[in-house]
């Protein structure tokens, strides 16, 4: 990811009140906003708010599941459609303290980048998915143990866990069937305060729901993914 910091583009007139708005351009200048933690109406009216058909080779798009560009939740996962890269994400509009966008590639990376109003990212091949994380500073350390739901969700074979850490502390990260029986250790060892990332490969359990558990000291997480294949 390439961050420029450049001045904010409007967002588009559609009357949207929203958390964040993020803007896709591709090379030809072409894209759309995406608004994100926006004030939408209770009776919403299926198909609304949502993008025409994309025709092959069209232009750049960021949208959420079924071609819809704006949610009322701002940590609702969206995607990045575009046939040639690099395009380019502004964040047009940030009504938030503080967030960070997470980026999974399609060729099995992540990455992620601190958002503030203003700032430009260069993407530069495709991507599976992205999502906004509310509070999170990659560069500040966290005030207490957190274990974040993997990504992607479910998934065949990979998945990306992320836990942070207040202090230093001998840490184990280990995978169980729904029987509670321990599968895999993903991690067993002494890490530094700060966020980590692990990717786990699924390719020797059989489909179904498992658990995760992040453990150290007294302090114990756990949350739940499941393995389709």
């Amino acid at each position: 990811v390439i961050v420029n910091c450049r001045a904010a583009v409007p967002a588009a007139k559609s009357g949207l009140e929203s958390s964040l708005v993020l803007q896709v351009e591709d090379v030809q200048g072409a894209g759309n906003p995406l608004f994100l933690g926006a004030d939408l109406p209770e009776d919403l009216i299926a198909g609304a708010y949502t993008l025409p058909p994309q025709a092959p080779g069209g232009t750049a798009r960021l949208e959420f599941s079924e071609g819809r560009y704006a949610s009322s939740d701002v940590d609702e996962p969206f995607n990045l459609v575009a046939s040639e890269f690099p395009v380019t994400l502004k964040v047009s509009s940030m009504e938030i303290e503080r967030a960070q966008l997470a980026i999974w590639y399609a060729d099995g990376s992540q990455g992620w980048q601190y958002l503030v109003e203003g700032v430009s990212l260069e993407i530069d091949r495709p991507v599976n998915q992205l999502s906004i994380q509310v509070g999170l500073d990659p560069e500040e350390v966290p005030s207490d143990f957190v274990l974040e739901q993997n990504y992607p969700n479910p998934f065949n074979p990979t998945t990306t866990i992320r836990f942070g850490l207040p202090q230093e502390a001998d840490v184990e990260l280990a995978v169980f069937d729904a029987l509670g029986r321990l599968r895999v250790v993903v991690e067993d060892a002494l890490l530094t305060s700060g966020w980590h990332t692990r990717q786990f490969d699924a390719s020797a359990l059989p489909s179904g729901a498992y658990f995760y558990r992040l453990q150290t000291g007294s302090q114990v997480l756990t949350r739940a993914f499941m393995v389709v294949k």
